[in-house]
């Protein structure tokens, strides 16, 4: 029976999705890796900060598990009354998420909302994404500024372009190999139902 038991958390995974939340300050490209994960546009993409205000969300699959991935708000202080809620739903979809995806743009310095980003995110079940970079000049100095700001040195970095797609398919590992046991891959009894279990 406890054999059994142990089995939920992969059969909850398997029937109701991992639930995967992309966070990070605006402008670093969330929306980008949104749709370059999915393969469509279906996320707004501008240059100016700001433009997702509401989360999205949208449905994949990624080694035979289903991901609901969920764009949200650039997070930063704002006085926008629109942006402020945004914001606020994009704290929420982080505590809410099996996953969150911090997200900084390998272009530009590590900036104090970066290091916000990653505070938030470090209490959570967490992995960064490191974006842009086929604009970033050393990406050697910027992941160990990543390391030295992150609290947990063994935190998972994936490099990736959302324009070029480099380092998409290792993200998309990366998303699911937490979660991944060996009851997953096995065809034997999975315990889906909370109830049940």
């Amino acid at each position: 029976v406890g054999e059994m038991a142990d089995t939920f958390r992969a059969g909850r995974l398997l029937h109701e999705g991992l639930k995967v939340t992309l966070s990070g300050r605006p402008n670093v490209g969330k929306s980008s890796i949104f749709n370059a994960l999915l393969g469509t546009d279906r996320a707004i993409v501008t240059e100016i900060a700001g433009t997702t205000r509401d989360q999205i969300n949208e449905s994949f699959v990624v080694h035979g598990i289903p991901v609901v991935l969920t764009d949200t708000a650039g997070l930063r202080e704002t006085r926008d009354t629109v942006e402020s809620i945004g914001v606020e739903r994009s704290r929420r979809a982080m505590a809410d998420a099996d996953l969150v995806v911090a997200v900084l743009d390998a272009a530009e310095p590590l900036s104090a909302e970066d290091r916000d980003v990653l505070d938030n995110a470090s209490d959570l079940t967490h992995i960064v994404v490191l974006n842009k970079i086929d604009k970033a000049a050393s990406l050697d100095a910027f992941v160990n500024g990543v390391r030295e700001t992150a609290r947990g040195e063994n935190v998972e970095i994936v490099a990736v372009s959302a324009r070029t797609g480099e380092g998409l398919d290792l993200l998309k590992h990366a998303i699911v190999h937490p979660f991944i046991s060996h009851e997953t891959a096995d065809t034997g009894f999975l315990v889906t139902d909370a109830r049940h279990h």
